[in-house]
């Protein structure tokens, strides 16, 4: 009986009191004393059950509570990461002409580079309000276990994974903004180098026929 559970405690009670029954004539003097010994042992297992029977329901309770706190909570990072997600779509507007462009003046590039850093800081406040809700609410949504969780795990794998798409953009729009910025620039500079190398041969072709004569050397 040390063992019952609310479900097995009906079964046992009856196998114990069939047995005492049984054995009580064989025990001579001592028959009450082990027909209350086993009375009591009963008594102190159905007591045990119910007090599992009410543990089982105020944990459902409690579980029920965390569940409900938890969805508030995924609502919450749902809203959150909406909003990741629209200042997103700024940043590929604003990166469009970096990311589909093959080729800028620096000019034209620095100004889109300069777009694309200045959009990008509303995107990555956006995402960083996005992670730090996580953080900080993560150890209260995972207060509810199974099988209640599995509703709510997959929930939040799917907003985290939204989230990571929308910190994948921000890289990407920034990196192509370097990238073009950074070819512009060595086009630029190597522009000015042909246009010396020009005029220094320039100088000396008195012809003006694109060449050198023995002469011009």
């Amino acid at each position: 009986l040390q063992a019952a559970t609310p479900e097995s405690f009906e079964s046992l009670r009856q196998q114990v009191e069939k047995s005492v029954m049984q054995d009580l004539s064989k025990c001579g003097m001592q028959a009450e004393t082990v027909k209350a010994e086993a009375l009591q042992s009963i008594e102190q297992a159905r007591v045990r059950c119910e007090q599992i029977v009410q543990q089982r329901a105020a944990e459902e309770q409690q579980q029920k509570e965390y569940a409900e706190k938890a969805k508030q909570l995924l609502q919450e990072l749902s809203g959150l990461v909406g909003t990741a997600e629209q200042e997103t779509t700024k940043l590929k507007e604003a990166a469009a002409p970096v990311m589909e462009a093959k080729e800028l003046s620096e000019e034209a590039a620095r100004a889109a580079g300069k777009t694309v850093s200045e959009v990008a800081v509303g995107t990555k406040a956006a995402c960083k309000a996005c992670s730090d809700f996580v953080l900080a609410k993560l150890p209260e949504i995972q207060l509810v276990k199974p099988p209640a969780n599995k509703e709510i795990k997959e929930e939040l794998l799917a907003l985290q994974t939204r989230i990571q798409d929308c910190y994948k953009t921000v890289v990407s729009a920034s990196i192509s903004a370097k990238v073009l910025i950074n070819k512009a620039v060595k086009k630029t500079e190597a522009s000015a180098k042909l246009a010396k190398r020009s005029e220094l041969f320039g100088k000396y072709d008195k012809a003006k026929n694109g060449s050198w004569s023995a002469t011009d050397i």
